[in-house]
């Protein structure tokens, strides 16, 4: 469709469009509410042919318009897409977005016709053998801030951009520069990039590539990252060198204690204990008081939740850690579809240990809805949630973070409920607990 004539009329304004379908019973409705906007229009439809209504699309635009190109390849149908068009308004998704959470088309299928858009070929890297000397030409870090991975490259310098958003102009240009940047200072033995040919492909593919090239840096990340960045807040080294020292040094003169004056030391041993014990119980006590004289709950009302405009909530990452809990996946992915959010900016990842056969499988023979996906978290120590977590974070797309158990059901409203505790809550606080529930949300930014 295209607008053709906009004019004055009596009380309002008056659009002409061409149609292809003008005989479509819903459209004159559909457009009506979609140009809802312009106070007092009235629509009116003119009929053309869809190469006509696509040139003009062209000329306006640049570029086809992708609706018009899956009607064109009989993948979709029209009520599809205006079903999809509408999650698309009402959610502030990208059409490909929302036609791949209602299940109406494949994510290979999505991003072939956007490719196709875009003027760039399309190329699936599933399956396909990785130069990993060319894939350094751009820092592991910006490859997965920006879903971008050089995939090959020619004598005369031009190096083939793999992009698992083909429509994410910043995330391009982005990349594009840090490849035509050059290498690291001190790395002259990396050839320079002389030109970027961009090519797209799909998310799940450049996940796929990622996962393959830098599977070991990957875990050394998720196990080792804090106690390589904050050594003083990680478990990793339990005593430092002066507190060894100091241990050392305190067994010694216990032991010369007991040795030389026996009963003395047990007695002033005990009396430290029982002072202990008792600064111990105290601290408890306060606490309870603390809670019980000082409420830290966020109160959220149901006005404040229907008030929120799904175009506004951000995307929600909610990691999963399950290690042999084959048994529960069925009915954690029918409660995670349950959650009071749009689907389509959900990012749940379900993280499966490497050596959890029974599990992969069971998560694997479901068919998984598109804002789920397994991730396969790399066998090796420390074993455990927090290291599956770390492993999740590094492919976390949301701006907010929740992680829930296996055997968690969380209120369907409760991601609204915390974003709106967050902005109600002071700049420091990073951490709110869920109430009645195991459940932990984390802010990412």
């Amino acid at each position: 469709m295209r607008c053709i004539e906009r004019g004055d009329a009596a009380g309002g304004t008056r659009l002409l469009i061409a149609v292809a379908d003008p005989l479509d019973p819903t459209l004159e409705e559909e457009l009506t509410r979609l140009l809802g906007g312009t106070a007092g229009a009235t629509v009116e439809l003119a009929p053309a042919t869809r190469s006509d209504v696509h040139e003009a699309a062209l000329r306006a635009h640049g570029r086809p318009v992708l609706g018009d190109m899956l009607l064109d390849s009989d993948l979709l149908s029209r009520a599809d897409l205006s079903r999809a068009l509408a999650l698309a308004e009402r959610s502030g998704v990208r059409l490909g977005d929302a036609l791949q959470s209602l299940r109406l088309l494949s994510e290979e299928q999505i991003a072939e016709h956007v490719a196709q858009q875009r003027g760039l070929p399309f190329y699936a890297l599933r399956g396909t053998d990785l130069d990993r000397e060319v894939a350094a030409l751009l820092p592991m870090d910006v490859a997965l801030d920006t879903g971008a991975l050089p995939i090959a490259r020619d004598d005369d310098g031009c190096v083939t951009l793999a992009l698992a958003d083909a429509a994410d102009d910043g995330a391009r240009e982005r990349a594009t520069a840090a490849l035509l940047a050059g290498p690291a200072a001190g790395d002259a033995a990396t050839p320079a990039v002389a030109r970027v040919q961009p090519v797209a492909t799909t998310r799940s593919d450049i996940r796929d590539a990622l996962e393959r090239l830098y599977h070991d840096r990957f875990l050394e990340r998720s196990a080792e990252a804090l106690a390589t960045r904050s050594p003083e807040e990680s478990a990793h080294r339990v005593l430092s060198t002066g507190q060894k020292r100091f241990f050392i040094v305190a067994l010694a003169v216990l032991a010369a204690s007991l040795w030389l004056w026996t009963m003395p030391t047990l007695i002033t041993l005990l009396a430290a204990a029982t002072g202990f014990y008792l600064a111990f119980s105290g601290y408890k006590f306060y606490l309870i008081y603390r809670a019980f004289a000082h409420t830290l709950e966020v109160p959220v009302t149901e006005e404040e939740i229907a008030a929120l405009d799904e175009r506004d909530l951000p995307v929600y990452t909610v990691l999963v850690p399950l290690y042999r809990e084959a048994a529960l996946i069925p009915d954690l992915v029918r409660g995670l579809a349950r959650l009071d959010y749009p689907l389509e900016k959900l990012d749940v990842k379900l993280l499966l240990e490497e050596d959890g056969a029974e599990t992969i499988a069971a998560a694997r023979a479901l068919a998984l809805p598109a804002f789920m996906d397994v991730t396969i978290v790399p066998d090796g120590h420390p074993k455990g949630k927090p290291k599956a977590c770390n492993y999740g974070l590094i492919h976390a797309r949301g701006e907010f973070v929740v992680i829930f158990d296996a055997e968690d059901i969380p209120e369907p409203d409760q991601l609204r409920k915390v974003l709106i505790a967050f902005a109600r809550s002071p700049a420091n606080v990073v951490c709110i607990q869920a109430k009645l529930t195991t459940t932990t949300a984390t802010r990412t930014r």
